[in-house]
């Protein structure tokens, strides 16, 4: 049965969405930021904090992994049958600068759905990569459809550091996707039509910060899903 669509779905606008509380969760540091300062200026009264620090309030659980919050941390890990499970917004939301930090702990793939729908723990749609270094975090994945339509140059993600807090900021405005890595562009592109977002099925179906093991995101990830 079809079920709301996850992470960050066209609906309303807003002018950007975070997934930490700069005041009290901010861990980014300028210790792992190349930035070339073209990020998206944004007006911090449209701010809207996806993520509390608190609770999952806002936010439907998809699949059996368990997610929780633990000292203003949004943590998931394995479920007791290790299948894929995702973290989605209750609101829809079309153009938007999203913000988030990420930790990426182990070697493996999470990432962020947006212009996506879900069906039980099948998420059709648009995905930003986040993965260690060297496997195209800020790439745009097509889950069910395309596969890879963008990955970022060989090296372009080199600022990530493993174990350590990252940011991740994603424009969508209309059909443009643009993505930033602690301060520096990954990718840019505009899709020809929305109707390409739901093409032939493959077996990969991946989202943020899901996918097995335990990781830790928004206050300090999801579709942040995001």
């Amino acid at each position: 049965r079809r079920q709301r669509q996850m992470c960050i779905r066209d609906s309303y606008s807003c002018a950007s969405l975070s997934l930490f509380s700069p005041e009290t969760h901010n861990h980014y540091t300028t210790n792992n930021d190349n930035s070339s300062n073209n990020e998206p200026i944004v007006n911090q009264a449209n701010t809207i904090n996806l993520f509390n620090g608190k609770d999952l309030s806002g936010w439907i659980i998809y699949g059996t992994e368990k997610w929780y919050v633990e000292e203003g941390l949004l943590v998931c890990e394995s479920g007791p049958d290790a299948q894929y499970g995702y973290l989605g917004t209750e609101d829809y939301y079309k153009n938007f600068v999203l913000n988030l930090e990420f930790m990426q702990e182990a070697n493996g793939n999470s990432g962020v759905f947006f212009r996506s729908t879900v069906d039980g723990t099948k998420v059709s749609g648009w995905q930003v990569e986040v993965a260690p270094p060297g496997s195209f975090t800020g790439g745009i994945y097509e889950s069910y459809g395309r596969g890879w339509l963008i990955k970022p140059s060989a090296g372009k993600d080199s600022s990530l550091i493993m174990g350590d807090w990252n940011k991740l900021t994603v424009k969508v405005e209309d059909q443009t996707v643009t993505t930033w890595l602690n301060g520096n562009k990954m990718i840019s592109y505009t899709a020809v039509s929305y109707t390409h977002l739901r093409a032939h099925e493959t077996p990969e179906h991946r989202g943020f910060p899901g996918g097995g093991g335990k990781k830790k995101g928004g206050g300090g990830g999801g579709g942040g899903g995001g």
